[in-house]
């Protein structure tokens, strides 16, 4: 083990990792925790530049599930950016122009986000972003079937599986067009 104390402290992030994903550690348990250990060991959760930037949204005045999702990415290596409370799907399109997004993440409490969701996919599908943004959706009112007709790449059961499986869809797609 190094003087920092680091493979002992992924370690600890791992079981965090596990224990929120199988549901034995609630949310806000999780969050905090893993902001103690990112604090306690600087480096621990960094970025790799070669995943890129994940736009992270929720709608209305939804940011739980916007914040976790961003935590979520941060830990498997990217660039974070979230909207803001307010910001309209223009400005989330905005965001998505950026050369370096992979990754736009939308999150939903309610029902009227998906339709939300399908309104901001549906205006990307008509740029060039589309190719290489992966789109993830989320969210109590989201079924696997509802993410797949919205047009999102990537779905998952939990918070954790979406953010790896975003992951290597990225990785997938890097590998694809760089053989």
């Amino acid at each position: 083990m190094s003087d920092d104390g680091a493979p002992d402290a992924r370690a600890e992030l791992d079981r965090l990792l596990d224990d929120f994903s199988r549901g034995i550690l609630p949310s806000i348990g999780f969050v905090r925790s893993v902001k103690q250990l990112r604090d306690a060991h600087p480096g621990l959760i960094a970025p790799r530049p070669s995943l890129g930037v994940a736009v992270v949204a929720g709608f209305g005045h939804h940011t739980s599930g916007r914040d976790l999702m961003s935590l979520l990415l941060e830990i498997e290596g990217f660039t974070v950016r979230n909207t803001q409370v307010g910001e309209m799907d223009s400005d989330v399109i905005g965001m998505c122009m950026q050369p370096d997004v992979t990754v736009l993440c939308l999150s939903a409490q309610a029902t009227e986000g998906v339709n939300g969701i399908a309104d901001i996919i549906r205006e990307l599908d008509e740029t060039e972003a589309r190719g290489r943004i992966v789109f993830n959706a989320g969210g109590s009112p989201l079924s696997e079937t509802t993410a797949r007709s919205l047009g999102c790449d990537v779905y998952a059961q939990s918070a954790v599986e979406s953010a790896r499986a975003i992951k290597a869809e990225v990785e997938s797609r890097h590998s694809a067009a760089n053989p």
